[in-house]
């Protein structure tokens, strides 16, 4: 879609960077988390590693078909809680370790794990840090919204030495709801006290940005990818690299190259 129809009718403030896909590369997330956990998990409570790597691994095929069956479900925050018990618990259990924690401990576990875990990881793609510096030279605020926790999050923002560029993060914990409902869009409005039409969100997921548009967001789908097909008119734009956003800022700032 040609950036330049938007030009005198919008006026963009706001970006709004979906994290896991966008700026995080899932790939080295997910192939380094496991190892850096384990080995915390044995410093911490002890037994060995290849018992917490197993552990681990037995334990994210289980939490990665449990919390996709929750997603969109009732309430956000009991879902979430639920989970993040029954994970920690699954871990133990598995590595034959015993904390005798109670659910609170536990809970608090897991959120201090997801933190400490992801403050190691350096896994953002490398077009962010210099997209992020050329989006704010724009004049424009940045914010993470994301169904990501927000203890994992804030580590990876630390590892990833970006935390400074945003303005704000918008996680599902905050609003309790799922990313792409209605009431995620809507909590964010109100959080910034501005139109939607002001905001420009960028999402890896097709799934979350339908919402959205239907409440006049500008909604630019980054596919790294290139594997969607069939979009359609469920976004307003389609990049493959985060540094092809700027011109679309641009556009609705008036800015002419």
């Amino acid at each position: 879609m040609d950036s330049n129809l938007y030009v005198g009718v919008l006026m963009v403030k706001h970006v709004l960077l979906d994290w896991f896909g966008t700026l995080c590369d899932p790939e080295i997330m997910n192939e380094r988390y496991p190892l850096v956990l384990s080995s915390i998990l044995k410093e911490w409570f002890g037994g060995s590693l290849d018992s917490w790597l197993r552990a681990e691994r037995l334990t994210y095929k289980w939490y990665e078909k449990y919390w996709f069956s929750r997603i969109g479900r009732g309430d956000f925050l009991k879902a979430f809680r639920e989970t993040q018990i029954l994970w920690v618990k699954r871990l133990f259990n598995l590595a034959g370790v015993d904390p005798s924690l109670t659910d609170d401990e536990y809970f608090q576990l897991s959120q201090r794990l997801d933190y400490e875990v992801t403050s190691k990881i350096h896994a953002i793609y490398p077009d962010v840090k210099k997209c992020l510096e050329e989006l704010k030279n724009l004049n424009v605020r940045l914010y993470l919204s994301t169904g990501n926790s927000s203890a994992s999050v804030l580590g990876a923002l630390k590892a990833s030495g970006i935390v400074s560029y945003f303005d704000g993060i918008f996680t599902s914990e905050l609003f309790n709801a799922w990313k792409g409902s209605r009431k995620f869009w809507l909590s964010i409005t109100e959080a910034l006290r501005d139109k939607s039409s002001s905001c420009i969100i960028v999402d890896d997921e097709l799934s979350v940005l339908s919402a959205a548009k239907e409440l006049g967001y500008v909604c630019v789908l980054i596919d790294r990818r290139r594997s969607v097909s069939n979009v359609g008119d469920k976004v307003d734009f389609i990049i493959f690299e985060l540094d092809y956003l700027l011109p679309i800022v641009e556009a609705f700032k008036g800015i002419m190259r």
